[in-house]
């Protein structure tokens, strides 16, 4: 099930605004831009937020294991709490081992994604929603573990041409200070250029 928000520019620019998730677990990792919107002048532009996440991870082979080219099935949840394990697979004429993501309900924490590495090589980690890059992806050696808190919210911040999803967000190019975001709320983002931008719940 999603919820949506609607996002609204009263200013006489056009504007752009990014939604994202902060790591928790992880605060030293660099923020992504999850959704980007692109609001002309007096404009507005609703946004959904499915309650879904996806993950998969990205592995190579043993005599280039930082080249992964190769990738998991991708493999859905709804829930805040999840627990993943990789494991190895050998192919059908038993030539080459790949990664298999299974989904475990062992161990589970309450807020928690974990995806545990028993493959023998690192991996990425990658967490997504609506198809999109939610969080940085991040290699998980063998035998370690990605944990991350999905329990956080999403916040809004007025942001400048260049960034596309996907991309790390610097803080200091931010051009107005970030929003909570929480499903059925309108962000109003007033303000210009020349005197610098808010955005806040109408």
């Amino acid at each position: 099930m999603s919820s949506t928000i609607m996002l609204k520019n009263d200013s006489d620019q056009p504007v752009r605004v990014a939604i994202f998730k902060k790591p928790v677990k992880n605060p030293h990792l660099p923020t992504i831009a999850w959704k980007i919107a692109e609001l002309p002048p007096q404009g507005d532009q609703s946004i959904a937020l499915p309650a879904a996440y996806e993950v998969f991870a990205e592995f190579g082979t043993p005599d280039d294991p930082s080249n992964t080219t190769f990738r998991t099935d991708t493999l859905n949840f709804a829930e805040n709490t999840a627990r993943f394990v990789i494991e190895s697979a050998q192919s059908q004429d038993g030539r080459a081992d790949g990664a298999i993501l299974k989904q475990s309900f062992d161990g589970l924490v309450i807020n928690e994604i974990q995806v545990m590495n028993q493959f023998g090589l690192g991996v990425r980690v990658n967490i997504a929603k609506d198809g999109s890059t939610l969080y940085d992806p991040q290699i998980a050696s063998p035998g370690s573990a990605f944990v991350e808190d999905l329990g956080g919210l999403l916040y809004a911040v007025v942001i400048n041409e260049k960034t596309s999803e996907g991309d790390r967000l610097v803080m200091e190019e931010f051009a107005s200070n970030e929003a909570e975001v929480s499903g059925g709320i309108t962000l109003v983002v007033t303000g210009s250029a020349w005197e610098g931008y808010a955005i806040a719940a109408a």
